[in-house]
């Protein structure tokens, strides 16, 4: 299966607790699921991995959110450089507490 394969459904029955996810286990989703299953059994299933990598998960409605991308204001070339400036120093500060121990 190709890594770049992102088809993905999330589905639930409303009135039902938990929801179904199918998708494929080598995207960023499959991966958080599989360590949900590890980490939380009781809320999290994992029915099958196919041999084509995909999956099909369920996991309580509760876990199911959709959220709007966080809107990154335009930086005027003055607070970019502030900010590179701002960067470089914490780095360079870090570097040296790093030699110092």
């Amino acid at each position: 299966m190709s890594g770049d394969y992102k088809e993905f459904s999330i589905y639930w029955i409303q009135g039902e607790k938990r929801a179904s996810i199918s998708c494929s286990s080598l995207s960023s989703l499959g991966k958080k699921l599989i360590k949900l299953s590890e980490s939380r059994p009781e809320d999290v299933t994992i029915d099958k991995i196919n041999e084509d990598g995909m999956m099909f998960a369920h996991v309580p409605v509760k876990y199911v959110k959709v959220n709007a991308p966080r809107v990154v204001p335009e930086l005027s070339e003055e607070r970019k450089a502030a900010l590179r400036e701002q960067s470089e120093r914490a780095r360079l500060a870090r570097k040296n507490i790093k030699q110092h121990d």
